[in-house]
């Protein structure tokens, strides 16, 4: 679902934020990532309530969706540009 919403023209990109949890632990001798995934970050011209239609926070069991601010995105790595105009927003679990 997430890569069809990132090739809508309205969209400039998609990631998914990792938790805290997220580490690699050793599995019989060989060593084995255990993702964690925190929230997914849209960068978007659509209002959170638009998303959260769009997406079916409702069907993913979700709180909603949050508009963020671009610095708070300096915790995440590989973040890509934010056009003009564009606002990042995350659908979260609590």
């Amino acid at each position: 679902m997430l890569q069809k919403i990132e090739l809508m023209p309205d969209i400039a990109w998609v990631r998914v934020a990792l938790h805290d949890d997220t580490e690699i632990v050793e599995n019989n001798g060989k060593e084995e990532l255990v993702l964690a995934g925190d929230t997914i970050v849209i960068c978007t011209t659509i209002l959170p309530a638009e998303l959260e239609k769009l997406v079916n926070c409702e069907w993913l069991c979700s709180d909603g969706v949050i508009t963020i601010e671009a610095f708070e995105l300096n915790t995440y790595s590989c973040v890509p540009p934010i056009p003009d105009n564009f606002d990042c927003l995350e659908i979260v679990w609590d």
